[in-house]
């Protein structure tokens, strides 16, 4: 698709990737239209960025839970290799760390997926190792397949166990229990994107920009806390 923009179908491009090589490095620094990313280009690339800190939310969902009394927090990811997968593992770890918890990658099992039923597999294979009191998911429809292996297991939500996922994806709310969250600003995102699409569109010249939307935590009662 970048390299097609040479043939000026369409005057600019929002790009959102969740792996991003060094094949896309090549084709956005010899782009023949603007382009602009969500995410996190490959280091080095000179292009317009607006950043999902999800790393920062990771941790706030493990500060959120330890808050609310748990200790032995897991964290059920998606592909380590995607920018979601690496920067959400981070922020777990960053959040296990602030709140004096140690690291037990017995405690951290990798979907093959950020999808409803590689979560619910994940979520099965931690659970004949450990028993958490509390799982994060890299994402909600990771946590609604880990919710359905929960109930499978017998085990109560939140009682026993609370969750959080990511994204606050319109069936967050629909779960039951309702899903505590966090928000990392998607419509934003989009929106700041379109902005500077438009402004490279108008002044080609103009300074590279790197902007962000910063996560807010959504909580309803799959934590077993309040907000």
């Amino acid at each position: 698709m970048i390299r097609d923009l040479r043939h000026r179908f369409v005057d600019g491009l929002i790009l959102a990737c969740l792996h991003m090589t060094e094949e896309h490095a090549a084709a956005l620094s010899g782009s023949a239209a603007p382009v602009v990313v969500i995410g996190r280009p490959t280091a080095g690339t000179s292009v317009d960025t607006v950043r999902a800190y999800s790393r920062r939310g990771a941790a706030e969902a493990v500060r959120h839970l330890h808050a609310a009394g748990r200790s032995r927090i897991a964290f059920v990811n998606g592909p380590t290799h995607t920018v979601s997968g690496s920067s959400r593992r981070r922020g777990y770890l960053d959040g296990l760390r602030s709140c004096g918890l140690p690291r037990d990658e017995e405690l951290i099992e990798v979907a093959g997926d950020f999808m409803v039923e590689p979560g619910r597999r994940a979520a099965e294979l931690l659970l004949a190792r450990v028993r958490p009191d509390a799982i994060l998911c890299a994402n909600d429809l990771i946590a609604v397949g880990v919710l359905a292996a929960l109930r499978d297991a017998g085990l109560d939500v939140p009682g026993q166990v609370a969750l959080v996922g990511m994204d606050n994806c319109d069936l967050s709310a629909l779960t039951w229990p309702a899903l505590t969250t966090v928000d990392l600003g998607s419509s934003e995102r989009a929106r700041l994107a379109a902005m500077l699409l438009l402004a490279r569109i108008e002044q080609p010249d103009r300074e590279v920009q790197v902007v962000g939307v910063e996560p807010r935590l959504v909580v309803r009662d799959s934590s077993g806390a309040s907000a």
